[in-house]
């Protein structure tokens, strides 16, 4: 998380965060499943779109009110520029080689001034090239309520 809104003066050191208060981003994957999240792919990001929650709290069937409607798992979609050939799995000189598969995981940050958000975690189910006249890949990711909804649940009452 190295590049967020700081500044140097003439000796190189820092002083602080800048007065514009810009929003920076990070999209930090564990490509090497080391549990460690120091890269940051923010760099080569060109499209980001994060969906998650319901469309209604009540969940409607013939009119009538059925209860609460499902929560969803997240989503996101990341875009990330390939015209140097780092995600393509098949390119040996990627510093990412051999590293690029799915079920990786993934964290997706914001930083407004001081203040840093995560706005998604969960892992990356897909790696798909862009069609197009750019070279691009798409990460399709879902969050970690897919884990809690495929986790089975024993409830045992005791009376």
């Amino acid at each position: 998380m190295a590049r967020y809104s700081t500044f140097k003066y003439g000796s190189g050191k820092k002083y602080g965060l800048s007065t514009n208060n810009t929003v920076g981003w990070a999209i930090q994957v564990d490509w090497n499943g080391s549990g460690d999240f120091s890269s940051n792919d923010s760099a080569y990001a060109t499209d980001l779109v994060i969906q998650r929650g319901r469309d209604f709290y009540i969940r409607l069937a013939s009119g009538d009110a059925e209860g609460f409607e499902y929560v969803r798992p997240g989503r996101a979609y990341v875009t990330l520029d390939n015209s140097t050939g780092r995600y393509n799995p098949f390119n040996t000189s990627s510093p990412l080689y051999p590293n690029i598969l799915p079920g990786k995981y993934i964290k997706i940050r914001s930083r407004y001034g001081a203040t840093t958000y995560d706005v998604f975690s969960g892992i990356v189910t897909d790696i798909q090239p862009v069609s197009g006249g750019m070279e691009q890949v798409r990460l399709e990711c879902i969050d970690g309520m897919q884990y809690l909804n495929d986790q089975g649940v024993d409830v045992n009452i005791q009376t």
